[in-house]
């Protein structure tokens, strides 16, 4: 992001700029290697040949949001406001439609446009929360104006909502705007800390060695178990780091343990890559229904030493 301020003694101007980019494994795509490309794979005029921004779980991303307000897995309580916000990956004026839906099916639905380098602000897009349970956040990005990049527009425009194909496009699949998400949306919970239930860790190493030196210890797998009173019901819980859900599991059934193996191979395969497990920051939610009331835990895995929960045993 950049920006300059143009002044004279008759007039000013603000002029902001933002671009992006994307690291990709040395070697990958040989022979296309680093490049320069507009969005979307030339449906918007430039070359066609640089293929998508991302692939995530064999899904092509070319548009996507991270939200910055209230964000995949957030806990609220009721009284408490939704708000939503975020940054659109390319950093384009793209006409935003966000839709919420209650747990009792109540809907609350804003309309708005990105800024000219892809910031949603939250003016116009929140709401108090009044009952308890999960909601589902679904976000639809459409790019129907000329790219700085080379001045056209997607005729037809781009739509990014997990639902619409565009085999003119030859996109074989919908896109989403949600990183880990095939429908474009993302769920958030209202619910009542609970004191009452403990979280054990415990995370695999194994070692590493690279050009004949010593081998480093490198985490492989976290295994996280949340220890529930009886009667526990409706669960479900999400595995996310920032600006990516890789995991939104609904448990049918009760229990009085829930486990969650994080395997390192397979948070690669859903997208987490590039970042070895237990260097960034990961949060695991868990809610359900405990007497008729909702609860909700959240463990922050920040390193190898969670927070919120026990001290991690390491073997």
């Amino acid at each position: 992001f950049g920006g300059a301020v143009v002044k004279s003694a008759q007039e000013q101007h603000f002029v902001p700029y933002a671009s992006m980019a994307v690291i990709i494994n040395e070697g990958e795509r040989a022979p296309i290697g680093n490049r320069l490309c507009p969005p979307y794979q030339g449906a918007a005029g430039g070359l066609a040949t640089c293929g998508p921004i991302l692939t995530i779980q064999g899904r092509e991303v070319d548009l996507f949001v991270t939200p910055t307000g209230t964000r995949p897995g957030s806990v609220l309580e009721v009284g408490d406001t939704f708000v939503f916000s975020g940054q659109v990956w390319p950093t384009l004026n793209v006409a935003v439609e966000v839709t919420v839906t209650s747990p009792s099916g109540q809907v609350h639905s804003f309309l708005d446009r990105a800024s000219p380098v892809g910031y949603i602000d939250a003016e116009g897009k929140k709401f108090t929360v009044t009952e308890p349970g999960a909601y589902t956040v679904h976000v639809k990005l459409v790019q129907d104006r000329s790219l700085p990049s080379t001045g056209l527009a997607p005729d037809p425009a781009i739509v990014v909502d997990g639902r619409t194909t565009m085999e003119e496009y030859d996109y074989t699949t919908p896109l989403s705007a949600i990183l880990g998400s095939i429908d474009s949306t993302y769920p958030f919970f209202v619910a009542e800390p609970r004191d009452d239930i403990t979280v054990g860790t415990v995370i695999d190493l194994h070692v590493t060695s690279q050009g004949g030196s010593p081998g480093m210890r490198v985490p492989s797998r976290t295994t996280v178990t949340f220890d529930l009173p009886r009667d526990a019901e409706s669960l479900q819980y999400t595995v996310t780091i920032p600006g990516l859900m890789t995991k939104d599991e609904v448990i049918s059934g009760s229990s009085s343990r829930i486990v969650i193996e994080l395997d390192q191979d397979e948070l690669y395969s859903l997208g987490y890559t590039n970042v070895v497990l237990g260097a960034d920051s990961m949060e695991i939610t868990l809610v359900g229904t405990l007497e008729g009331q909702w609860f909700a835990k959240a463990l922050n895995l920040r390193g190898v030493s969670p927070l919120g929960g026990e001290p991690a045993t390491i073997r």
